[in-house]
């Protein structure tokens, strides 16, 4: 179990903000006395209905998307380093081997 980062709580809405190793970083609605996970602000104007309209619910658009881009990993590979000194299948180009052509048997 993971603890929350951040919190936000309004009349009758609670989010929690939960950041993963593994798996996209999602969060916990509480609202109407029902409670489901969210991992974008899609799934969260759903949830709130018509209320998505109101002002207070486009600044908590904001501070969802906010957090969601600051915490993606951003990982990149960089090829030419892994072709110098990587080994696996990510250091090689597979579409000189031979191999591709050819289908399994079973």
């Amino acid at each position: 179990m993971d603890k929350p980062e951040y919190h936000y709580k309004s009349n009758g809405l609670s989010i929690d903000f939960h950041r993963t190793r593994e798996g996209p970083n999602h969060f916990t609605v509480c609202y109407k006395h029902s409670s489901c996970i969210v991992t974008d602000v899609k799934q969260l104007k759903q949830i709130l209905g018509p209320a998505k309209f109101l002002q207070s619910s486009k600044d908590l658009y904001v501070w969802m998307q906010d957090l969601l881009d600051t915490c993606k990993p951003k990982l990149k590979l960089d090829k030419e380093r892994l072709a110098k000194e990587g080994f696996g299948p990510e250091a090689h180009d597979d579409s000189e081997t031979p191999e591709n052509d050819t289908k399994m048997v079973v």
